[in-house]
């Protein structure tokens, strides 16, 4: 096994471990051959649940964006006012007051959730 000692301690240096667990799985061993597809599998969904992770961020960037822009009750753009957020649940967006209690009124209430 790749072995660094750092400041006094052993840790496995991943770069060198995967050179030489290459270089087994060449030589056909089977133990190292079954560890490299482990660990090609295991980077592998590291890397897809980075990349979902990203996508996740972008999409709820888009949507938080979308909804800062408009007021959630009558989807009056903000133009030069700027809207006013639901203090309870964060999420929602009024041009003013008038907004948010036609909307509290017309349903907000049970789906607005108090922010953590």
């Amino acid at each position: 096994m790749a072995l660094t000692c750092k400041e006094g301690t052993l840790e496995r240096n991943e770069s060198r471990y995967m050179y030489y667990l290459k270089e087994d799985a060449d030589l056909g061993q089977q133990d190292a051959q079954e560890e490299l597809a482990t660990a090609y599998n295991r980077r592998n969904n590291e890397q897809e649940q980075i990349l979902h992770y990203a996508t996740l961020m972008t999409f709820i960037s888009m949507v938080e964006s979308e909804a800062k822009s408009h007021c959630t009750n009558c989807r009056k753009e903000a133009g030069s006012s700027p809207l006013k957020r639901c203090i309870r649940c964060l999420g929602a967006w009024y041009c003013g007051k008038e907004c948010q209690v036609q909307h509290w009124t017309a349903g907000d209430k049970f789906d607005c959730i108090k922010s953590q």
